[in-house]
């Protein structure tokens, strides 16, 4: 009786230690998400500024195939003056290590402008090369018209982060494409 005693306030005391310590997770997450998620929102608006600079309005629920649902995230197209000078699309797409999350700059006259890596989680020193600011890969793919992309080499040791990259590049251009022929751009 005393041994079935024991195991049964154990039991109440590890139940007691598992509430108090998720209701504190809960408490740290409500109080932190807000945070990180104006944090995010803040880096967003200025990788969108760096790579195109102007006016970023949200469009909203722009029409997606299926593919391209599963990689696009939110779509904003850049004004200066009163004239659309391009969009940035948000990527995320599924990398070596983990999600690889972007935004890739297009021009109204298809060029790509850039491409800015917001997080990802590729090996450090291998497929980390793929997404490196300063890298081969991004250098290539800024100032470009879209249908070249197809000749841009992805990074040696880094071929799947390379393509992933390259995919949602990709994706956005042919996004944007649809979006300016909507439009009744060039």
């Amino acid at each position: 009786m005393k041994k079935q005693q024991n195991s049964l306030l154990l039991a109440l005391r590890l139940t007691a230690v598992v509430a108090v310590t998720t209701l504190l997770l809960a408490v740290v997450n409500a109080v932190t998400a807000p945070v990180i998620a104006e944090r995010v929102r803040r880096e967003g608006m200025q990788a969108r500024e760096a790579l195109i600079p102007g006016s970023a309005a949200l469009l909203s629920s722009p029409e997606l195939s299926e593919a391209e649902a599963k990689t696009v995230g939110d779509i904003y197209r850049i004004t200066r003056d009163d004239a659309v000078q391009g969009y940035c699309v948000d990527i995320s797409v599924n990398g070596f290590g983990g999600t690889i999350s972007m935004i890739v700059a297009v021009s109204v006259d298809r060029n790509i402008l850039g491409v800015k890596i917001l997080s990802h989680s590729e090996t450090p020193g291998i497929g980390s090369k793929a997404v490196e600011e300063d890298g081969a890969l991004l250098a290539a793919l800024k100032d470009i018209p879209v249908r070249g992309v197809h000749s841009v080499e992805g990074i040696s040791g880094a071929t799947v982060s390379s393509k992933a990259i390259l995919s949602g590049v990709l994706t956005a251009t042919q996004v944007v494409e649809r979006l300016e022929q909507e439009r009744g751009g060039a």
